[in-house]
């Protein structure tokens, strides 16, 4: 679900995506997923977590599928953009709840 509520998982804009790019480039290198393609995942049905509920860091995990790779994106909300903080292949029980929710 998406933060507005859409049970889809689509938001009806993706949001502005920035990152830093030495921070991209450590994230290229260590999971093979790049931050560009984040866009991709956003655009499709997609599964929004809060992280570290009940504390003051407001962090989201994204998962969705970049082509046919499940994959989840750490953000955080960040002057009317979505600052990407790592993108990784998704773990097994982000990928059973994305599949849950959107089927595949």
């Amino acid at each position: 679900m998406t933060d507005d509520g859409d049970p889809s998982g689509r938001d009806a804009a993706v949001p502005d995506l920035e990152w830093d790019e030495a921070k991209r480039a450590l994230n290229l290198a260590k999971h093979g997923l790049d931050f560009l393609d984040a866009v991709l995942l956003m655009d499709g049905p997609h599964v929004v977590v809060a992280t570290h509920p009940g504390t003051d860091a407001v962090r989201r995990k994204v998962t969705g599928r970049i082509g046919s790779v499940y994959a989840t994106l750490v953000c955080t909300p960040r002057q009317g953009a979505l600052r990407v903080i790592s993108s990784r292949r998704a773990r097994d029980g982000e990928r059973r709840a994305h599949q849950a929710r959107h089927g595949g």
